[in-house]
């Protein structure tokens, strides 16, 4: 009985069973679907690369589980999470149309934190499903820090930093796995967009590749 108790907010009345390790309160599951969406996600200063769906709102209940797993390596919540996506329509839509799976590099910094990476995580789940995973192109997992925290010519110039051979290896090699898998409907997912970015700027190396579709799957909008 200790263990029953909301893994959103740590009531131990009117809990619901979500997972069965995953128990909910009436309160965080009203809160939860009220941060429900189905948001068409446009990147910032430009048009859009490729069409990214959003499925919740980066606020309240959704922001603290997202950090709690992330930064604080709580797995209640990181199960929570990978359920929400699961059970989420747009997921199972988007799933349904892809043939491979791609998670967003996550930034160096975050890495030697030890921060989790919630987009490999949730990749990391379809495993069981006949959609191949592949990382994203190699110069991508090199950035010392997330693109949204720095201002446009920041990440210009952290680009420009990168060497182009470097680039180059990095796109073959990323072909070499693309066309291994016979991937040709690519889903790019990520746990959390603020400009859409990283999201677009991974489009845009994987373009090097010819791939006729890709699309983009996040876990939060902020």
């Amino acid at each position: 009985m200790l263990w029953r108790i909301c893994v959103g907010c740590s009531s131990q009345r009117g809990l619901s069973t979500i997972l069965p390790s995953s128990l909910l309160c009436i309160s965080c599951i009203d809160e939860l679907d009220e941060l429900r969406c189905q948001a068409r996600v446009l990147p910032f200063g430009g048009p859009p690369l490729i069409d990214i769906t959003g499925l919740y709102c980066y606020q309240g209940l959704v922001r603290r589980l997202i950090l709690r797993a992330k930064i604080g390596g709580d797995l209640p919540a990181l199960k929570l999470l990978l359920a929400l996506v699961a059970m989420h329509p747009a997921h199972g839509a988007l799933l349904a149309w892809a043939d491979g799976l791609m998670p967003c590099a996550s930034s160096l910094w975050g890495r030697v934190r030890g921060r989790i990476d919630i987009a490999s995580q949730i990749c990391t789940q379809q495993r069981h499903s006949s959609r191949p995973v592949t990382l994203a192109p190699l110069h991508l997992h090199w950035r010392w820090r997330k693109h949204a925290l720095l201002q446009r010519r920041q990440r210009t110039h952290s680009d420009q930093e990168m060497p182009l051979w470097f680039k180059n290896v990095s796109h073959k090699l990323c072909a070499k796995a693309l066309a291994q898998a016979a991937t040709t409907k690519l889903l790019l997912i990520d746990d959390v967009v603020t400009s859409g970015d990283t999201m677009h700027r991974t489009a845009r190396a994987i373009r090097a590749a010819p791939l006729p579709m890709i699309r983009g799957l996040v876990l939060a909008v902020s």
